[in-house]
């Protein structure tokens, strides 16, 4: 190992989980930006809260991918699922205020 690594962070397994139809998807909020390589998702409130490492789905039932960060207030947190890059985040279709669920 070398000192003064770039921080280079490990690059983000492809989910390809598609949700069965009798499992309940749950809104968990809306995408509020997409930085770079990373989404944001605005939490819905009177939600309980959900962990990181969590699968999130799109409305199709497709795994869109696990959340990597939670940041703000406890009852209204933003969600973050990070991604390779920006034209990772575009296959995947994903787009601002769109609605993301989980299981």
């Amino acid at each position: 190992g070398s000192s003064g690594s770039s921080g280079e962070l490990p690059s983000v397994e492809e989910l390809t989980i598609i949700l069965p139809e009798d499992i309940e998807l749950k809104p968990l909020g809306m995408v509020s930006s997409i930085i770079e390589q990373l989404v944001i998702i605005e939490s819905m409130t009177n939600l309980p809260p959900v962990n990181e490492e969590t699968v999130i789905f799109k409305s199709d039932r497709q795994a869109a991918g696990k959340i990597f960060e939670i940041f703000g207030p406890v009852a209204h947190p933003f969600y973050v699922l990070r991604f390779n890059s920006s034209d990772h985040i575009e296959s995947k279709g994903i787009k601002i205020k769109e609605t993301m669920y989980f299981a």
